[in-house]
């Protein structure tokens, strides 16, 4: 039976349909995740036949250092237009390993993870970066992320992914179609 998530080997579990989308220019890795996800529900459940382009889109957000610099009610109010616009729910959670994001993916809910991702390449316990990314699935060793500056399946090892999203918190935000739209994806 077709779950919505595809395990590609008995190692790998990536979700369907979430569509990768890249951005050269700094500041706006939050608002190209926010669209990843909004476009893969809206091309899954069909709630919005007017999503905008990316370039209307990225205008509900502030250009700057959208995690380091903006206070997180201020990006909560953002994630509330693109709430309050596409029909979606949006909520701000905190895991507590990589097996919460891990279950996000069974549950075909890709995440928006913020973490720090100068800390995860380069280590330096200086680090104050903020990136957001999508993760859309998994492996028994990295986490694959549809990475708004490095591209779609981004492989991410666990170990070190987890002390740099440690390192802000472990948040994410998870963006879900409205309760009468979840029912309908979970009937298809």
């Amino acid at each position: 039976m077709y779950c919505g998530y595809r395990p590609l080997s008995t190692q790998k579990t990536i979700v369907d349909g979430v569509p990768a989308h890249t951005v050269s220019e700094a500041g706006y890795c939050l608002a190209a995740s926010a669209y990843m996800v909004v476009k893969y529900w809206q091309e899954r459940t069909h709630f919005s036949p007017t999503l905008p382009a990316y370039e209307d889109f990225k205008e509900i957000f502030p250009r700057s250092d959208i995690l380091l610099a903006t206070p997180p009610n201020k990006v909560y109010d953002n994630l509330r237009k693109v709430e309050q616009t596409q029909n979606v729910r949006v909520r701000h959670l905190t895991g507590t390993d990589v097996g919460t994001l891990e279950f996000r993916v069974r549950e075909r809910s890709p995440p928006i993870v913020l973490f720090d991702c100068l800390y995860y390449h380069q280590r330096s316990p200086l680090s104050k970066s903020s990136h957001a990314t999508v993760i859309v699935g998994y492996t028994n060793e990295t986490l694959l992320a549809n990475n708004p500056v490095f591209g779609e399946e981004y492989p991410y090892e666990k170990r070190r992914f987890m002390d740099a999203w440690a390192r802000r918190g472990m948040k994410y935000i998870l963006i879900t179609p409205t309760e009468s739209l979840a029912r309908y994806v979970g009937t298809r």
